[in-house]
């Protein structure tokens, strides 16, 4: 499903997990005490069927705790246009406070032929050996992870030093669902143990600290894309739950999962302050969460299972208020499969929605 998009050059939008940092410290102020400068780390190197740009980061900390920094991804743009992405693993670096260090080591590989249409000089480039030209017209989207616990995407040039960037408010969309059911699902009984289903999900060592993510700054359709990362990164939160949960025919899932969620997953709102969106095996194991949690959970279980889905952002009142995972059939119609509800398949038809 979606991954964290790639942003225009120039912006920066943050992806934030609840990290442990020192007391004063707001999590916003841990993020802005980093410029990160992606640079050439030597001569690009030319076979005949690819280009490959040695790459190192400077990662300034400003702040007064040692932290560590990796990068998970990092996306290529010529004047705009994606010509790369690579994920590089086990590649991280210790900065300590107050101090600059080099991320080094990373390279990326392009594709020779498939930028020939959008680097039309490529030829004589490439004969010449000189690439200040088409290094100029770099600019790229680099995935960090600080911590193992803030995660959040940044936009720089090719040799620009980039200050992360982020606003003082949270995504303030702790109200999702209240306009979702003519019954308070926060009253719901719950009716299954987990004790049942125990075997089928990962121990609980497996939780850290970063599985409760924030959006910072964010919009509820930056949430809904979170939302997709995250039921990605972690379906195998859910992959023997899932499993056990299939059905012989698609409705049949859709109600075993239905049913499994709102018998042992207590509804329960965000902060007012702050959107958390947990990783599927924290909501199973904490057994409460709200409609974007209920909804990464069931995302999780269909990613798994192979099965379509999306999610519905849903408004009754002027903005956007609820979430809730949308199904195709075979015949297209988008099958509702909310929690928050009283039924699966009933949905309190919204006056305007989003499908992401």
């Amino acid at each position: 499903m979606a991954n964290i998009p790639a942003l225009a050059v120039g912006a920066a939008a943050i992806l934030c997990t609840l990290a442990l940092v020192g007391k004063g410290t707001s999590l916003a102020n841990m993020v802005r005490l980093l410029s990160i400068t992606p640079k050439l780390n030597g001569k690009p190197k030319f076979s005949f069927t690819t280009i490959t740009l040695p790459m190192a980061v400077d990662i300034e900390n400003r702040s007064d705790q040692e932290i560590t920094m990796g990068i998970t991804s990092l996306i290529v743009y010529y004047n705009g246009t994606k010509i790369a992405t690579t994920k590089p693993t086990d590649t991280s670096v210790v900065i300590k406070k107050y101090s600059t260090s080099t991320l080094s080591g990373l390279k990326v590989d392009i594709g020779y032929l498939s930028i020939l249409s959008v680097v039309k000089d490529l030829p004589q480039i490439v004969r010449s050996g000189d690439y200040s030209g088409f290094l100029s017209r770099i600019s790229l989207n680099i995935t960090c992870i600080l911590n193992d616990s803030i995660v959040f995407d940044i936009s720089p040039a090719l040799g620009e030093s980039k200050q992360v960037q982020v606003g003082d408010k949270s995504a303030n969309v702790s109200g999702l669902g209240d306009e979702a059911t003519g019954f308070r699902a926060e009253d719901r009984v719950m009716h299954g143990s987990l004790n049942d289903y125990i075997g089928l999900i990962p121990d609980r060592s497996e939780l850290r600290k970063r599985d409760l993510i924030v959006n910072v700054d964010a919009s509820v359709m930056d949430t809904a894309r979170l939302m997709h990362t995250v039921a990605t990164r972690y379906r195998g939160d859910t992959a023997q739950l899932a499993a056990h949960l299939r059905r012989a025919t698609l409705r049949a899932t859709l109600q075993s999962i239905w049913d499994f969620v709102a018998n042992h997953i207590r509804y329960e709102r965000d902060s007012p302050i702050r959107e958390q969106v947990r990783r599927p095996l924290r909501t199973l194991y904490d057994q409460k969460g709200d409609c974007d949690c209920y909804s990464t959970l069931i995302g999780s279980m269909l990613e798994n299972l192979g099965i379509p889905y999306k999610f519905r952002l849903a408004a009754y009142k002027g903005d956007y208020q609820h979430v809730y995972v949308v199904v195709p059939d075979e015949h297209g119609n988008m099958l509702p499969v909310d929690p928050v509800n009283e039924f699966c398949f009933k949905e309190k038809k919204p006056t305007k929605h989003i499908d992401i």
